[in-house]
């Protein structure tokens, strides 16, 4: 009799051990799964702060490339994924002074300009959107010539130069500037170098393509050139 009831006792006493084993293993898994929350939030704040840092870089390398120009910094908040049109919407607007047809730059080089706005955004169209031209200066010869944005060129991110002088001599590695001739970019501003010549001289329809030094996908931080 005895034995069967320390027996009882026991098995009693194991089921006490065994559900105080389930409830301090739950409470440390609610301790982990905190600790996990308080990690991934920090690595939240830790990516956001990455990207912040990133943003200012870029903001200081463009004040350190361009600091001639006056300036407004913007951060870009949607892009366009049409086939046609290549444009993104920043967070300044007329409140901020800007104003259309303002020329948009990155630290290497030209993006694009301002093409509408509002009072706290406006809309950039980009050299590689379909509808962009622009005259150009190609650096090494002191000849003028059109960068279009092209439908296929865009798909590798280049765009397309024509109009080119048929008795020069093109090759690869040319750099290629804005001219100032228009009423919207300034003169000068770096956009890229040639990366493939469709043609020789003597030809009136020869084009090539260019290779913007500005990287329109990791882009998210542009300065916008103000009038003085």
């Amino acid at each position: 009799m005895y034995s069967t009831v320390a027996t009882i006792k026991g098995v009693i006493f194991s089921g006490f051990d065994y559900f105080g084993d389930i409830a301090i293993l739950k409470g440390e898994n609610e301790k982990l799964k905190e600790k996990i929350n308080q990690l991934e939030f920090k690595l939240v704040e830790m990516e956001a702060l990455n990207v912040e840092n990133s943003d200012l870089k870029e903001a200081l390398n463009i004040d350190f490339n361009y600091a001639h120009y006056n300036k407004a910094y913007a951060n870009i908040i949607y892009r366009s994924y049409d086939n046609w049109s290549e444009t993104f919407v920043i967070n300044k607007g007329s409140v901020d002074g800007i104003k259309e047809k303002q020329t948009v730059i990155s630290s290497k080089g030209l993006v694009g300009y301002i093409s509408s706005l509002s009072d706290k955004t406006a809309v950039v169209t980009t050299i590689l959107d379909v509808n962009s031209a622009l005259s150009v200066q190609i650096a090494t010869i002191n000849e003028l010539a059109i960068v279009k944005g092209d439908y296929f060129a865009k798909e590798d991110g280049y765009v397309k130069l024509t109009n080119i002088p048929v008795n020069i001599e093109l090759s690869k590695g040319e750099k290629i500037y804005t001219s100032g001739i228009g009423t919207i970019y300034k003169k000068g501003i770096v956009l890229g170098e040639i990366v493939e010549v469709e043609s020789k001289k003597n030809k009136v329809d020869r084009y090539a393509y260019i290779k913007p030094f500005t990287d329109f996908n990791s882009l998210s931080v542009v300065a916008i050139i103000i009038d003085d």
